[in-house]
């Protein structure tokens, strides 16, 4: 017994959706699935049992552990804003909930969640790390321009008209960044 494509029991024996009979060891195989390693799941463990979507290429081989993901969030969280150094101390450094932050903030539960969420997210990438240790070396409009998007978060016209800089100049500096640290994480260009 397989399924068909709405998922429905279907007899070896019976006629699959394009008219043909299929049967094991006829020649006529059932369509192909995609593959299943296009997308995996990956766990940051305490964020409260959440998985988020990555592409096979970025998962991690070996699981973080929730100490270590704190431990990690703590020692990066340096050149977070305010806000956002306060909430990922809250939340990983004091054990605050996100109902509890929630209510310090006059904001819901989810709100929260989701603003760490794409904190931790954030802090994580290679490039918060790449623009985090090398941005001293940087000629001063990429430094301004990869504080902005990488460490603080902004879009890409956020930065434009926070920094008063064109659109195009923006992201010619956001598209430098993201290369380094391509080229950074295949071994590649900047060393280690």
């Amino acid at each position: 017994m397989r399924l068909n494509r709405e998922q429905r029991p279907v007899e070896d024996r019976e006629e699959h959706d394009e008219g043909r009979p299929f049967a094991p060891g006829s020649g006529v195989a059932p369509e192909a699935s995609p593959p299943a390693a296009a997308k995996r799941r990956i766990s940051l463990g305490a964020i409260s049992g959440t998985n988020f979507l990555a592409p096979a290429s970025q998962t991690r081989v070996k699981p973080i552990s929730p100490d270590e993901l704190a431990e990690t969030l703590m020692d990066r969280a340096d050149v977070l804003p305010v806000a956002d150094r306060t909430l990922l101390l809250a939340v990983y450094g004091e054990g605050r909930s996100f109902k509890e932050m929630g209510a310090l903030t006059g904001e819901s539960p989810h709100v929260v969640r989701c603003r760490v969420r794409r904190l931790v997210r954030r802090v994580l990438s290679a490039e918060y790390a790449l623009v985090r240790a090398r941005r001293a070396g940087w000629a001063p409009t990429r430094r301004r321009v990869a504080a902005a998007c990488f460490l603080r978060g902004l879009s890409l016209r956020e930065a434009a008209l926070e920094l008063n800089l064109t659109f195009h100049t923006v992201r010619l500096h956001h598209g430098a960044v993201l290369a380094l640290a391509g080229a950074e994480g295949s071994g590649g260009g900047c060393g280690r």
